[in-house]
């Protein structure tokens, strides 16, 4: 399993379920363990040691070959900003 993780609680549901998942799983995230607050802290702080976890920017094709699902937890219902151009929409 595959989680990519924002910085919200909708993160902190992913760790949740990569806690009780009986599968192995890489996590992705856009930051570090240590700056999660609340629940999400919480619950990155109760994910099993061998719980895969890396801080990235950017992924690319090779980060997806282990994973037979995918679980996108980015953006959540508190998400507000701006739509990022694409180099190509310029």
């Amino acid at each position: 399993v595959i989680i990519l993780a924002g910085k919200g609680n909708n993160a902190g549901d992913a760790f949740v379920m990569a806690r009780y998942l009986a599968l192995p799983c890489v996590i992705y995230s856009v930051c570090e363990k240590s700056d999660y607050k609340n629940e999400a802290a919480a619950a990155v702080r109760d994910l099993p040691e061998k719980t895969a976890y890396f801080k990235r920017d950017a992924l690319d094709g090779r980060d997806f070959l282990c994973g037979d699902l995918i679980i996108d937890a980015l953006l959540g219902i508190g998400f507000s900003g701006n739509q990022v151009k694409r180099k190509n929409e310029y």
